[in-house]
């Protein structure tokens, strides 16, 4: 009759986001992912602690939280980069967000479902100070991400809480 104990097999709750409560602002629209702009897994797999996945060498990944920009020529987004010469080293209101989950793009999709191309990226409401991609008063960079101020100065809608 399957009474009694059960054993989940399966993860369940809300995956590792960047939203504090669910009250967002998404972009207008999703965007368009140009994978070719995203560096892939080297080196030995990644683990995300927060997303509770592993990403195997050779997987391209975009973390919850990192800052994307659109690409001038294309239309299409990438990941923000100091050292880029196409329009992701300089982030504009309007044409600029955050990923509010883990995206990977092949095999597993993590934390997301759907297209792992066209996703919806968030520009305002109350997010996890910790869990966005900025690098507070440190000086920018690929890899820790604008500066505080310079998020804010695109995105003045985010409210932070800790």
């Amino acid at each position: 009759m399957g009474y009694g104990m059960k054993t989940l097999t399966t993860s369940s709750g809300t995956p590792f986001q960047v939203t504090y409560d669910g009250h967002i602002e998404w972009h207008p629209g999703s965007v368009t992912i140009d994978w070719s702009t995203v560096a892939a897994v080297s080196g030995s797999d990644l683990v995300l602690v927060g997303d509770q996945v592993t990403v195997p060498i050779g997987q391209k990944v975009l973390v919850a939280g990192q800052v994307m920009v659109e690409i001038t020529a294309s239309g299409l987004y990438g990941p923000y980069d100091t050292a880029a010469a196409d329009g992701r080293q300089t982030m504009i209101a309007g044409k600029v967000g955050i990923l509010n989950m883990t995206i990977i793009q092949n095999g597993v999709l993590g934390v997301t479902a759907g297209n792992p191309d066209n996703v919806n990226i968030l520009h305002g409401g109350n997010v996890h100070y910790g869990r966005v991609r900025h690098s507070g008063v440190a000086t920018h960079s690929l890899i820790l991400g604008p500066t505080l101020a310079e998020l804010l100065a695109v995105l003045p809608r985010l409210t932070f809480r800790y």
